[in-house]
């Protein structure tokens, strides 16, 4: 095809998040699996190849750090690369808050969305168009409510982020998903290092300087995130992919360690919250500062080959975007956190009866659970006359929410969905009258239970 059509139809399809890579991939392809091993030595003198996941819990000590001290790993805190168990039930409880909402921000179960945005740099741009891709196949597994928004800009690092401030407000918004650098590692003082200036282990002395700096950046970010999306409440945050590839002599900000020392900017400002350590960062509450953050998923990886990348190194080409991309997908699929609103939760059809002639028609019915009273499991029963959007969800007597069972799109005919007897948390319930509420349109049906332990 003739360069200016190429370039015509490239235009053409930059407003499709998932086609950009179509367009970039006809100029830079995958490097080459083959090129030698001494690349990874480029530019340190000591191999980022010696340095080992977080996840692995292996201590780190820094070669520029003067009093070699040994830093501790893992994801979160107590030596674990698990979420400890009372955050993980308070982001639960919010997950299960969220609903369709409109462009002004109110619930709207028929025509709203539960809206997610990415936000990053040019490799995370790369990323979520593979991801957005991925999505594309696998419509009939997420929530058709779900939509999700690509923001994350080429050239724009977590300073260029942060100079962006709050700018216009939308509250249609409640996730966001991160991976942000800072691409100015500082001396030890905490300068930042002038691009003519020696880079080496030896002589940078940057960390944990540069770490600690970026997860001031990033918290900055992220409480402007909650101002400009007031009704933001699960953030999602990862750190930057391996950078040992790269060797052009204008990413000395993207070489190794840089990638893997981000990664204690996420774990450090975590735990800051989990731990309580900053009011800043207070999510729980009427006004709350700040969303509920957690890892995404961890994508350092030096054992990531060469032609994972494009040719600089840094940017993922089409291989190493989708095994991120599937990274990601796997991570909001399986996570008590984001799967209730992520993922499109089935109801289980069941045949229609003699006896239950009754309820078909054309308004939808709830019908009672059974058996009832019940102590170990019940089941309950709803009718709609065509497949809609429905949510199904137990309050106790005062109104207040226990567990949602069912949100996502229910088929035509009679479905059912059992509870078990236990909230949102996990914990079970204590004996009492529940009521239980099928919202589906403009419809709201309402009954009663009974639970005997």
């Amino acid at each position: 095809m003739h360069r200016k059509k190429l370039a015509g139809l490239c235009l053409l399809v930059l407003w499709v998040g998932a086609l950009n890579s179509v367009c970039r991939s006809q100029q830079e392809q995958c490097a080459k699996a083959t090129t030698p091993a001494p690349s990874l030595n480029c530019a340190f003198s000591v191999k980022p190849t010696t340095l080992q996941p977080l996840t692995l819990g292996a201590p780190y000590i820094s070669a520029s750090d003067p009093a070699q001290k040994a830093y501790e790993t893992y994801l979160y805190p107590d030596s674990s690369n698990k979420l400890p168990a009372p955050h993980r039930a308070k982001g639960e409880a919010i997950a299960a808050t969220i609903k369709p909402l409109n462009a002004q921000g109110n619930v709207d179960l028929v025509n709203g969305k539960i809206v997610a945005i990415a936000e990053g740099m040019s490799n995370m741009r790369d990323d979520m168009e593979a991801f957005l891709a991925l999505l594309a196949t696998k419509q009939a597994e997420v929530n058709p409510k779900f939509q999700f928004v690509n923001l994350a800009e080429g050239s724009c690092d977590l300073e260029c982020w942060v100079a962006k401030g709050v700018g216009a407000v939308d509250p249609q918004v409640q996730i966001v998903i991160l991976k942000q650098s800072n691409n100015r590692p500082q001396t030890a003082d905490g300068s930042p290092k002038q691009p003519s200036s020696n880079f080496s282990n030896r002589d940078s002395k940057r960390f944990p300087a540069h770490a600690l700096t970026t997860k001031g950046l990033l918290k900055t970010r992220i409480l402007n995130l909650k101002k400009k999306y007031p009704n933001l409440k699960l953030v999602y945050i990862t750190s930057r992919s391996y950078g040992g590839w790269s060797c052009a002599p204008s990413a000395d900000d993207y070489r190794e360690p840089v990638g893997f020392e981000e990664g204690f900017s996420v774990k450090w400002l975590l735990e800051d919250q989990i731990l309580g350590k900053d009011p800043q960062l207070v999510f729980e509450g009427n006004n709350a500062p700040a969303p509920w953050l957690a890892w995404g998923p961890y994508l350092w990886n030096s054992a990531w080959t060469q032609d994972m990348f494009r040719a600089d190194g840094t940017h993922p080409c089409e291989k190493g975007a989708a095994v991120v991309a599937q990274m990601w997908y796997d991570s909001l699929s399986t996570d008590s956190a984001s799967r209730l609103w992520f993922r499109q939760e089935v109801s289980t059809p069941v045949e229609t009866s003699a006896t239950d002639g009754v309820i078909l028609g054309s308004s939808p019915r709830l019908l009672q659970n059974y058996p009832n009273p019940f102590n170990g499991q019940t089941g309950i029963s709803f009718y709609l006359p065509a497949g809609a959007f429905a949510t199904l969800t137990i309050y106790n007597v005062y109104g207040q929410e226990v567990r949602t069972l069912f949100q996502g799109m229910a088929g035509a005919g009679v479905s059912r969905v059992n509870w078990d007897g236990f909230d949102h948390r996990g914990n079970p319930v204590p004996s009492g009258i529940y009521l239980y509420k099928l919202l589906s349109g403009s419809y709201s049906l309402t009954k009663r239970l009974a639970f005997l332990k």
